[in-house]
């Protein structure tokens, strides 16, 4: 056979190979001579606190101290899912007062109530999702950003409304699309909301510490491209199948996810868009196409605290709470077991790979087995996702940490860690998160990452017996080098660890799908000489989160974790605990997998694409049946 390549050609192929082996090789060695094995921090663990809040989905945040005049020594806040704007939907406790008197909020309604009627069949905009976000800025600021419905006509004059509509022409789609059969509390239907329906994303603003909330902005993607992420999706029958033809159902999105970058406090939206592309008609009469889905998520950005939204561009996948990290100029999202990269270009706009780095090339059995698991205790535990991949970012800001849902042999249901270098292209699987009681029964559920914006990341997690019917918070720090803490226990009641029950209602409690909390950094500046002659010698830190989780009791808890290396900067010798943290050995990073279409990332267990939103109903204390929530559409 004939070379294809010139004998100059082969030269040039030899050095490249050669060139690209040195540096992998050079990058192993760098990690030989800096890995370190075990090392020694400091925790502190305060009791849990119990808050008297019946939610299920509930999201939390903290303004941390010094920031507000309202909240001097800080403020945590959460939500609570039963609840829907205009009522206060978030409260707050002083951080200096944990178990003390709750904060409620107000919510204004402002530009959107000339729209807006706590009657949905006179409204044009319905609170009838129950996802949502709650994040803070670093000036203190608080936004609530959540799903709704809206109905909201176009202008068809063409100027600009009062929310923006910019639009000059009706979709063909409009005036067939609705959200049939909204139910009130006992699962009755009240009315169809439409036409001209698609799921929108509403931003409110506190400025006062979570006090009160005003309306911000709207992100309708009717307005983004082409409107592609507004078109709608099928209604089913009661068997689940398609009806294909009109009325059309609400389209938008389910599960939208938010994320701040701390770095500048530009805010990222990852928008799954449900809908379907249109058929092609000899009538001319719109039909949708059950084989073309939309399959995309939309990327946007806010640099104005969430009061504008612009389009970075679309990830060709459909992900429900699709992770996004900013890195720099750098975004990696989690796609499955994959991670995916956008970067932004001279021209001030992203690129996004259409392929995407798998973390492993085995796919997840999560699905099967848990589906198959007659022992999980299903009958106490309501949730239609268990688990979904969590991207963040690791303390150096240098790798990607990507956790993903798994069945950990005969430990259970749990996630696997991997690391992905950006600089040196090398990857590692990192222990497991998984029951502190192993067994094929045992699940790791609602992993949560709690990311300060410097230093370590704390993840923690429902840790589910299912033989003792019983749940504990637990968790783990993420540090630099690829090391991982030991696990320790977060639900504590005078200071040893407390377990809860899953008390059994004659309707499963509902846990939500998905939860999220904060935390921040306090950072001290030791000097030497004093007035204009202190020169700054070093700089201490201490990291601050709170992580947060419901209980079957009616109860929304959090506890005040608290880490540094020295630990005189943690307070009470007596609280303070040792924490081991384990560097990755060098021999366990690997150059990274090939690359795979982003379409044929492995999806984990439970991350349904297309789950229809309708929130439950929660069973409250003493077990009074309620309607469960339909079941999801894919």
């Amino acid at each position: 056979m004939k070379s294809l390549f010139t004998g100059r050609a082969l030269i040039k192929l030899n050095r490249t190979f050669y060139k690209r082996t040195v540096v992998a090789a050079s990058a192993l060695t760098a990690l030989f001579i800096s890995a370190v094995n075990v090392r020694a921090q400091n925790i502190t663990v305060a009791d849990s606190v119990k808050l008297s809040i019946v939610a299920g989905e509930a999201q939390s945040t903290v303004i941390p101290p010094g920031r507000k005049s309202q909240c001097e020594q800080g403020r945590f806040l959460v939500t609570n899912d039963l609840l829907r704007p205009p009522d206060g939907v978030v409260f707050g406790q002083n951080l200096d007062q944990p178990g003390g008197s709750l904060i409620p909020s107000i919510f204004e309604m402002g530009a959107l109530s000339a729209d807006f009627n706590s009657d949905g069949s006179k409204s044009n905009y319905h609170f009838g999702t129950n996802d949502h976000d709650l994040v803070s800025l670093s000036n203190g600021d608080v936004l609530y950003i959540t799903g709704a419905f809206s109905r909201m006509p176009i202008n068809l004059l063409g100027g600009t409304g009062s929310l923006g509509q910019v639009q000059t022409k009706e979709p063909a789609w409009f005036k067939d699309t609705y959200r049939k059969c909204i139910q009130d509390g006992q699962g009755n239907c009240l009315f169809d909301f439409g036409p001209n329906t698609r799921s929108v994303v509403l931003v409110f603003r506190s400025t006062d510490c979570g006090e009160h909330f005003t309306f911000l902005s709207e992100m309708d993607p009717l307005r983004f491209g082409d409107g592609t992420c507004a078109l709608p999706q099928f209604r089913k029958d009661g068997n689940n199948n398609i009806i294909p033809t009109k009325d059309w159902d609400m389209g938008g999105t389910d599960g939208q996810l938010v994320k701040v970058d701390p770095a500048n406090d530009h805010i990222f939206m990852t928008f799954q868009c449900v809908g379907y592309h249109a058929a092609r008609s000899r009538t001319g009469e719109f039909a949708l196409d059950s084989n073309n889905p939309v399959d995309k998520t939309l990327v946007l950005m806010s640099n104005t605290g969430g009061a504008s939204w612009k389009s970075l561009g679309y990830v060709n996948k459909a992900k429900w709470r699709m992770g996004v990290v900013p890195l720099g100029d750098e975004l990696g999202f989690s796609v499955g077991n994959a991670l995916l990269l956008g970067n932004l270009g001279p021209n001030g706009k992203y690129v996004f790979d259409a392929e995407a780095n798998p973390a492993s090339n085995e796919p997840s059995t999560w699905e099967t087995d848990f589906s198959a698991n007659k022992n999980v205790p299903l009958d106490r535990i309501y949730a239609n996702m268990w688990a979904h991949p969590i991207l963040t970012r690791t303390p150096d800001a240098k790798s990607y940490l990507l956790a993903f849902p798994d069945v950990i042999g005969k430990s259970g249901f749990g996630y696997r860690l991997y690391w992905y270098d950006r600089g040196m292209g090398l990857l590692t699987a990192k222990d497991s998160v998984m029951s502190a009681n192993p067994s094929p029964d045992n699940v790791i559920f609602h992993l949560t990452a709690i990311d300060p914006g410097k230093g370590p990341v704390l993840f923690y997690w429902y840790d589910l017996d299912s033989a003792a019917e019983q749940g504990t918070i637990r968790g783990r720090f993420i540090a630099d080098g690829a090391s991982v803490s030991d696990s320790f226990t977060i639900s504590l009641s005078g200071g040893q660890s407390r377990s809860f029950a899953l008390t059994k209602f004659k309707t499963p409690y509902w846990f939500g799908d998905y939860l999220t909390a904060g935390g921040y950094v306090q950072e001290t500046s030791q000097t030497t000489g004093s007035g204009p002659f202190s020169i700054a010698t070093s700089k201490t830190a201490r990291y601050v989160y709170f992580p947060m989780w419901v209980e079957p009791d009616g109860t929304i808890n959090y506890a005040r974790v608290e880490y540094a290396v020295k630990a005189n900067l943690l307070g009470s010798p007596s609280k303070i605990k040792p924490l081991r943290l384990v560097a990755t050995p060098a021999r366990a990073w690997k150059p990274w997998l090939a690359r795979v279409d982003v379409s044929k990332a492995s999806r984990p267990s439970r991350d349904l694409d297309r789950e229809r939103d309708m929130r439950p109903v929660q069973a409250n204390r003493t077990g009074n049946p309620r309607p469960t929530r339909p079941r999801p559409q894919q």
